[in-house]
Order: C-alpha cells, then structure tokens, then sequence
C-alpha cells in the first residue's frame, strides 16, 4: 500500500497519495530526438492569450466576466524551436492547428481565468511535448521454441476435449 501524505495540492479531500511529481524534480525543459533541449520558458513566453465570455455557470458574474482563455501559438515564427521541430509539430499537431499554422487551445473548465489559463498552458506544454517524443522502434521478438511447444499441446488437449464432448457414430 502506497503511503498516505498530508495535503499538497487543492484536492477535495484532506489526504491523497502523494505528487505525482515531486515539485522539487519537476522539470523544466524537455529534449528531442536531435538532442536539442527545449525551453520551457522560452515558449511560454512566446505564447498569446484571448479571453472571451465563458458558457455554463456563474449566475450573475457570468456576464461580466471574460474567463475562458484561448491560447495561441504561432509555430512557424517561435525562436524557441528548431527547424526539424518547427516541422514534427507542423505534421503531428496537424488537426488542431489553423489555416495560419497557428495552434489554437482553449480552456473554459472553472470559473477562473487565472485557473483556465494554467491549465491551457499545462495542456499546451503537454501536447508539445508528447508531440516532438519519437516512438520507440519496435523490436520483433520470436517466441521461444518451448512456449510455441506449450501453445500447441494445449491446443491439441482443448481439439481432444471437444472430440471426446460428440456423441460416437454409429457406423
């Protein structure tokens, strides 16, 4: 059982198990396939933000406050990125991007702007990352000749099970 820490964070409960991320370790930067190391301030530095009026609740407040946060960023003209970055996330983030090369997120979760736009950021930095992460190339693996000798004996006792289920012909 994982042990139990005393609150860190604004959970609803008074106990949790624990950051998933020690704050101290957190990083603050993430690297490539070329071994270029991205910045995370830089790029939120280069990041634009809109607020508009937010739909759902909030009661009177809700017409006067501007609490959805829409995040912009323009991946061709980032300094923050190199070229061969600029273009995996061209290709992989092509669906979310606009017909500028613009990538458009937006949060309208809480009641908060302020709240929206750390997580509008959070995701921002999130899809960046996961997009410039190369996969891993696939090692084909054979099966031992030991394991493909027990998948067929079992196969030959369930084939018999079944034969011995029939009725015998009566020939």
């Amino acid at each position: 059982m994982t042990p139990i820490y005393p609150l860190y964070s604004s959970t609803k409960s008074l106990y949790f198990r624990g950051p998933r991320w020690p704050l101290k370790f957190r990083p603050r930067h993430f690297g490539t396939e070329s071994g270029h190391i991205v910045d995370k301030g830089k790029l939120i530095k280069e990041l634009k933000f809109r607020t508009t009026r937010s739909s759902g609740p909030g009661g009177q407040h809700v017409n006067k406050v501007s609490s959805k946060v829409e995040l912009l960023f323009d991946i061709e003209n980032s300094a923050a990125l190199t070229a061969t970055e600029k273009d995996y996330l061209l290709r992989r983030l092509q669906g979310k991007l606009n017909k500028q090369n613009v990538l458009l997120l937006q949060c309208s979760e809480t009641r908060s702007q302020h709240t929206n736009r750390e997580r509008v950021v959070k995701r921002f930095l999130a899809t960046v990352e996961k997009a410039l992460r190369i996969p891993k190339k696939r090692k084909p693996t054979k099966p031992s000749k030991s394991s493909i000798e027990k998948r067929l004996t079992s196969k030959k006792k369930i084939a018999q099970k079944k034969v011995d289920r029939k009725p015998p012909k009566l020939d």
